[in-house]
């Protein structure tokens, strides 16, 4: 019997080493794989003219610290000075990126203003690449129409929108924004 028992734990011992090997090669190759599919992706977008004008990236980390490409985007003349972010909005935008992926918010990152930081920080990024979207398509106009009027119609709105983030980023989390769809003027 105590053979059998440590045959029994061997075997329990193998199995969950051959799991967990299995288990870190499967979050390893789709972790790989999928980086490589969203970058094939993202490049067959991007270098293809026909989604000139037709594509906004909404990528939150553009917005971070030390981000040395949204620095160099301002050096170039690719975006104006107003679109770089105050050091308000980068702490805010620091902090609801420290949180990490979850389903929840605890109490003490409720606490921490964490939620509010989160939703800020969405709302602020959404108009600041609306923004440069914005910019874009006043440089070149190639492969628009008229909804693309549309859009840059709201830029007054935008800026407005975007001098409140710069010095409060919280200064809509807890309101509701009016929108409207149709352009003013």
């Amino acid at each position: 019997m105590h053979h059998f028992l440590s045959l029994k734990n061997e075997i329990f011992y193998y199995h969950r080493l051959v799991l967990n090997r299995i288990n870190s090669l499967m979050m390893l190759t789709m972790e790989v794989f999928l980086k490589h599919v969203r970058s094939m992706n993202y490049n067959s977008i991007y270098s293809n003219s026909a989604f000139l004008n037709r594509r906004i990236m909404n990528a939150v980390f553009e917005l971070k610290s030390k981000n040395n490409q949204l620095v160099r985007k301002t050096a170039d003349g690719r975006l104006p000075d107003y679109l770089l972010p105050s050091e308000a909005m980068t702490a805010n935008f620091d902090l609801a990126f420290s949180m990490g992926t979850t389903l929840w918010v605890s109490k003490a990152e409720l606490k921490k203003g964490m939620l509010d930081a989160i939703i800020a920080c969405g709302e602020y990024t959404a108009c600041w690449n609306f923004l440069e979207y914005i910019e874009q398509l006043i440089k070149e106009d190639t492969n628009t129409n008229v909804n693309h009027l549309t859009i840059v119609a709201l830029e007054p709105e935008l800026k407005k929108y975007c001098a409140n983030f710069k010095n409060n980023p919280l200064h809509y989390a807890k309101k509701v924004i009016p929108v409207s769809l149709t352009p003013r003027g």
